[in-house]
């Protein structure tokens, strides 16, 4: 096999090179794993939450409540009707309308 026919490397690091790189990735990588799980606040306290003293967790959708108020506005059964499919029949109608 000549130079020619060997394929051509994507990028011009050396071996040394891509070693020393992957050591540095992989003592950042470790270095920033140990320092979150050691120093941030967790969110929910397993012990209080097992003896039954803390709430649930995800008990109020404080983002999406205003979307859910204003969707309930549409909740009619006149709006039903609009959504409906042509194909359904005329009794379908009248009890939908009278709900």
């Amino acid at each position: 096999m000549t130079q020619a026919d060997r394929p051509q490397r994507a990028s011009g690091l050396s071996t040394a090179q891509r070693l020393a790189f992957l050591a540095a990735l992989l003592l950042v990588t470790s270095h920033f794993s140990l320092a979150y799980i050691s120093e941030a606040k967790p969110f929910l306290d397993l012990r209080a939450f097992a003896a039954g003293v803390t709430g649930q967790p995800f008990q109020e959708r404080a983002l999406t409540a205003w979307m859910l108020r204003g969707a309930t506005r549409f909740d009619t059964p006149h709006f039903e009707l609009l959504l409906t499919p042509r194909r359904i029949t005329s009794a379908r109608r009248r009890m939908i309308a009278r709900a």
